[in-house]
């Protein structure tokens, strides 16, 4: 089982003006080319069993694009909403098939996990929200900015952070008990 990270993927967001392609300079002609290359990026790196916690702004598509998308993805998706995501946790669960999804920030034993950074947060904040130009990582590596922008569009694996393995476990620990709460069992 891998745990990854990623955010603010703004799948299908316009490349006019203000849009996401135009606003962050991303590499992609258009929302086609950009949906299906973070499409490939997450589904070569990302198997059927990994975890991968999004920390929002999924989707600027219609509902059955969004679902589509999010059916296409490998892994079990664990979501923290973002400020572009505006639909609720039975569309994100129940027709989108994420194993949980999160309206507000989580923390838990020093980690906070949210779509915002956090400047104030003492222990450990992985975000998104942020886009380039920006840095990966703040504070002595207490904030990481997941932002698919910064990791060249696809989920980090949380063991390419630099946050020691006491995170790390703490984070495996936060997820088995996610998985445990809509299973009824422990993954592998």
């Amino acid at each position: 089982m891998n745990i990854f990270l990623y955010a603010d993927p703004h799948f299908g967001h316009n490349n006019s003006e203000g849009g996401i392609i135009a606003y962050s300079e991303r590499p992609f002609h258009d929302t086609y080319e950009m949906t299906t290359a973070l499409i490939s990026k997450w589904n070569f790196k990302v198997d059927m069993n990994d975890f991968v916690i999004h920390l929002g702004d999924f989707s600027f598509l219609t509902p059955d694009e969004t679902i589509q998308i999010a059916k296409s993805l490998n892994g079990y998706i664990v979501m923290i909403n973002g400020n572009h995501d505006h639909r609720t946790r039975k569309f994100w669960m129940e027709r989108a098939g994420l194993l949980r999804w999160f309206k507000k920030a989580v923390w838990f034993e020093e980690v906070k996990l949210s779509h915002w950074p956090d400047w104030e947060w003492k222990g450990l904040n992985i975000h998104g929200h942020v886009h380039i130009p920006c840095e990966k990582f703040h504070k002595n590596n207490k904030m990481i900015n997941v932002n698919c922008e910064l990791w060249d569009y696809a989920p980090v694996n949380i063991a390419d952070l630099p946050i020691g393995p006491e995170y790390r476990r703490r984070i495996e620990f936060w997820l088995k008990e996610v998985y445990f709460d809509q299973k009824g069992e422990y993954p592998e």
